[in-house]
């Protein structure tokens, strides 16, 4: 712990730098990704026939859902090989 946290005060601009933009590319990913199922939800509240339009929305919001964990899952893969390779140099 002490070695790790020796690398981090050396290098620490790096680091925060990184940590920023890993974060921002996470948090635009997600909101674009999420925005399936929003956009699926706004046929729910203006329909008459709601519980019609939700059925089939569904596969969409899924859709949805199912590219925003593959992409958390790349951002955190990300984030850890950046980690891995600064502290490595």
């Amino acid at each position: 712990m002490s070695v790790a946290w020796t690398a981090v005060k050396r290098d620490f601009g790096r680091h925060i730098l990184v940590a920023l933009a890993l974060l921002v590319v996470a948090m635009a990913g997600s909101s674009v990704l999420s925005s399936f199922s929003f956009v699926a939800a706004i046929g729910d509240s203006m329909a008459r026939r709601a519980a019609t339009v939700a059925f089939f929305t569904v596969p969409i919001r899924l859709f949805g859902a199912f590219l925003n964990m593959i992409f958390s899952a790349g951002v955190a893969g990300w984030y850890l090989a950046s980690f891995c390779s600064m502290s490595n140099e």
